[in-house]
Parts: structure tokens; C-alpha cells; sequence
């Protein structure tokens, strides 16, 4: 009987680490659902060697590139509770005349190392993707340009999240503040949302 509780407690922890499968409650709509696009390939082609140089920091102070550095700069942002979040910078001109308006900024977001690499993890990322690439028509959704496994590259969104935008923090005070927004900031945010919920509600077939 110890044997067969063992068994039944790693068959749990097996299952857990599971992608869901299709039920009766739970089927899917369309084909595509149960697909995937990697392109691994792009993932590969950026230098992520660079986490010792600041974002733009080559730029202004002109400090010259060692040798085999490649164009790539790259600094961790924030994470999410299964991604770290990280800026790619990618230079066009790997010289001192190169300036930060040129630099090219992306989002790469990987799994951050507290979680395990299982197939249940393989399939939350293959869907975020799978739902990215169908919105990538909408305004509304920032576009992905790859996809890797639990790895994706993403377009960067210049301004912000709206967490800080509405709640903004205040490095002296060490406290978040409520945004002074006019009522027209509120009713074009809101609009922005509503057109991003429509699209993904409105994905093709």
C-alpha cells in the first residue's frame, strides 16, 4: 500500500506538470486553437551577452564596442509572475557616431527561473502566442514578432502600462499616488481597452 500511494502522489505531480486537454465542457472552436507558429530562429539571432551596459549607455558616453559584441544591448524591465521581461536595444550602426534615436527596441520575454520547463508551461505560452499572432491586425494589442517555446519577442510599448499610468510611484514618498486625470484621459483610455476587448472577442475564424 506504500507503493501504491507513492505511486498515485508522483502520478499527481506528473499531471499537474500536464498540458489541459480538450472535454466535453471544454472543446476547441476552431482548428487553429490547437496549433502553433515557432520561429525559433529569430529568437536565436539576438546577442543577449550585453546585460553588463545599460540601455543607451554606449551611446552617450561613446564607449567603444569589444570585440565580437555584436549590435544588441539588453536590460531586464520588470516580470510578470511566469516571464522576466527584458529591452532589447539592436544598434544599426555598431560605431561612436551611433546615436540612441536609432537604436530599434523589442521586448523578449522568457521563464523566469523559479518555474519548471514542463509541457503544462509549453502549452500557456504556445497559446499567449498563438492569441498574439490572430491580434496582431488590432491597434489595440502590441504586436509579437516571434515565438520560442516559453520564450516570445514582443513589440515596445513606449508608453507604459496602465497600472502606472493610473497609479503612478513616487520614489520620495515610496508610495503610489492616484493619477489627476481629466475626464476626456479617462474616456479615451477606457475606449482603448474596450477596442483591445472587442478585437480579441471579434478574432477571425
Amino acid at each position: 500500500f506504500e507503493n501504491i500511494e507513492k505511486i498515485q502522489k508522483l502520478s499527481k505531480k506528473y499531471s499537474h506538470a500536464m498540458r489541459d486537454s480538450a472535454d466535453e465542457q471544454c472543446q476547441f472552436k476552431y482548428d487553429w486553437q490547437e496549433g502553433a507558429f515557432p520561429n525559433c530562429n529569430v529568437i536565436h539571432e539576438f546577442e543577449l551577452g550585453q546585460l553588463n551596459r545599460m540601455l543607451g549607455r554606449m551611446a552617450r558616453k561613446r564607449l567603444r564596442l569589444r570585440e565580437g559584441d555584436g549590435n544588441d544591448l539588453v536590460q531586464y524591465l520588470s516580470h510578470g509572475y511566469w516571464r522576466d521581461v527584458w529591452v532589447l536595444s539592436h544598434r544599426n550602426a555598431p560605431d561612436e557616431s551611433h546615436l540612441k534615436e536609432e537604436e530599434e527596441l523589442t521586448v523578449l520575454k522568457t521563464l523566469r527561473y523559479e518555474h519548471d520547463f514542463t509541457d503544462r508551461n509549453y502549452d500557456r505560452h504556445r497559446k499567449d502566442a498563438l492569441a498574439s499572432e490572430r491580434l496582431s491586425g488590432s491597434p489595440y494589442v502590441v504586436d509579437i514578432f516571434a515565438f520560442c517555446q516559453n520564450t516570445a519577442l514582443f513589440e515596445y510599448g513606449k508608453g507604459g502600462d496602465i497600472d502606472a499610468k493610473l497609479w503612478p510611484y513616487d520614489e520620495e514618498e515610496e508610495e503610489h499616488l492616484i493619477a489627476e486625470l481629466s475626464s476626456w484621459e479617462k474616456l479615451d483610455m477606457a475606449y482603448q481597452v474596450a477596442c483591445g476587448i472587442a478585437d480579441m472577442h471579434g478574432v477571425e475564424e
